[in-house]
């Protein structure tokens, strides 16, 4: 979680600057006293625009929070942590009809399901395919951290 907020942070951060660099550009180095005191009044709305939008960024950050908790983003944080950092370490066991192991294996790997198979790429970059057919039941389980 501590990364989305980083991320927050750094998004209200460039659009700050660019915002405030696109003001003082416009305003040719005068300083803020300067401005109100030769009755500038696109400068103030400038900077009442620019505390509006630090209002809805900062709003934003603390209406997100909350769904940080929920299944849905831990799922979704899952799979982003899965995508960047080469799979989650899992145990793949495919059982037979009559409940005997027939397949189990284990690493950090991505799994796709379709068309009654499971795909994956192990550590070693190899493809691998286990078809079920109608008859096997595949049991995908994510390896807890240990500490």
């Amino acid at each position: 979680m501590g990364w989305i907020i980083l991320l927050w942070v750094a998004a209200i951060a460039i659009i700050g600057a660019c915002i405030f660099g696109f003001v003082n550009w416009k305003n040719k180095g005068q300083t803020v006293g300067e401005r109100f005191r030769n009755g500038n009044k696109k400068t103030a709305k400038n900077y009442v625009l620019l505390g509006v939008a630090a209002v809805v960024l900062i709003g934003g950050i603390v209406a997100t929070i909350p769904l940080t908790n929920t299944e849905s983003f831990q799922r979704t944080l899952s799979s982003i942590q899965s995508e960047f950092d080469g799979g989650i370490e899992r145990e793949i066991t495919v059982y037979s009809e009559g409940g005997e192991e027939i397949f189990s294996t284990e690493g950090s790997f991505d799994i796709e399901h379709s068309n009654d198979r499971l795909r994956w790429v192990d550590e070693q970059g190899n493809v691998q395919i286990v078809y079920l057919g109608r008859s096997a039941t595949a049991v995908v389980s994510e390896k807890g951290e240990e500490e």
